[in-house]
């Protein structure tokens, strides 16, 4: 490589030892550059000199001799500065070191004591790594301690999330007037709270239902069933944002009741749950339970097609097969009070659980 032509000006000293230093680099580079880094990593302090290197700046005047050299040896101490995460420590202040070895005799001369400033323009200061012509000046040399440091603290993080609550038990056992209630407690508490209702009669396939149900049309049970499944699953994923959002759902039955009366009419239980499968699985299912008897003493009963006496006393007893540990019951007998006092301690317990991170799970996954 050719370099630029001397001039006999005050900077012609540094251009001669830029050129010599750049020759001795050649043979021993790596051991050099790690000298560099450590170099750079141990000097602070603004405008000071680099402990244990050199600090060259401006050539009196033979600047534009040897602009090419400052740009090669810019990227090239970058890229040190990268591999050692130290670019806000070198390159920030456009400095640019060399080892020890390097002697700058001129220097002493001069005066400076082998220490120079750096005063780079912005053209300069804008040179990038990937326009140097050393090709080992690559990003990728860039620290691996910030990654990791942000991985560490986005599991530190906790997920906290709205509580799926279900409220399950025969027609006209309560659940409706208990809900409303829960929604305005949870609302002076300050939680976000909303009330969902299956199955949804807004929706297509729940206007289809709503007609069977009032007995307007007649339909096979399985693709009844069927229909009930399809109208949770559209509402799946709305569900699910608005748990992650915080919100926490009170479900006016979920698919605990799909399978309870489609297994009341006689279908195998297995084949009722399968449709099921991947739905959310509540955080909380609680039951209220009440006779059969006496939900027929209760006014309005009788005015939907599955109001009957014998079929509620059988998916009563379907509830019971469906029911495991994790199910709160409730004595749908107590007075209104009574009942509101039990549902809330269950529900606050519930929800204090989902807001610290509790993870979601999936409904009769195995």
């Amino acid at each position: 490589m050719q370099l630029p032509a001397r001039r006999e000006s005050g900077g012609s000293r540094l251009t001669q030892t830029v050129a010599e230093a750049l020759r001795d680099r050649a043979g021993s580079r790596l051991r050099r550059r790690r000298r560099r880094c450590a170099t750079s990593s141990s000097h602070s302090g603004s405008g000071s000199a680099l402990k244990g290197g050199q600090v060259i700046g401006r050539s009196f005047g033979a600047r534009e001799q040897v602009r090419g050299w400052w740009r090669w040896l810019l990227g090239f101490t970058k890229a040190d500065c990268w591999k050692k995460g130290d670019v806000t420590r070198c390159c920030s202040r456009r400095q640019i070191v060399l080892p020890e070895s390097v002697a700058f005799g001129s220097a002493k001369n001069d005066g400076d004591k082998r220490q120079w400033a750096v005063e780079e323009k912005e053209n300069l200061a804008s040179v990038t790594v990937r326009q140097s012509l050393s090709s080992r000046c690559k990003l990728e040399c860039r620290p691996k301690c910030s990654s990791r440091q942000i991985h560490m603290a986005s599991s530190d993080k906790i997920d906290s999330r709205g509580a799926l609550i279900v409220l399950e038990g025969l027609d006209r056992c309560g659940k409706t007037s208990q809900y409303a209630r829960l929604q305005s407690y949870l609302e002076e508490s300050g939680n976000a709270v909303e009330l969902w209702r299956f199955p949804d009669r807004n929706t297509g396939v729940g206007q289809m239902i709503s007609s069977y149900l009032v007995n307007q049309t007649n339909l096979d049970d399985r693709a009844v069933h069927l229909l009930f499944s399809a109208n949770r699953w559209e509402k799946r994923s709305l569900m699910e944002s608005k748990l992650r959002s915080g919100t926490t759902l009170i479900v006016d039955r979920y698919s605990f009741s799909g399978v309870a009366f489609s297994s009341a009419k006689g279908l195998d239980v297995e084949w009722c749950k399968a449709p099921e499968v991947g739905l959310l699985d509540p955080d909380a299912v609680i039951y209220l339970d009440i006779s059969p008897e006496k939900v027929v003493e209760r006014g309005g009963y009788g005015g939907e097609r599955y109001e009957k006496l014998e079929f509620q006393k059988t998916v009563a007893q379907s509830y019971k097969a469906l029911s495991d540990s994790t199910w709160k019951i409730v004595d749908g007998t107590l007075s209104i009070e009574d009942v509101e006092k039990q549902l809330r301690q269950i529900v606050m317990e519930c929800v204090q659980q989902c807001q610290n991170g509790k993870p979601f799970s999936q409904l009769w996954r195995n």
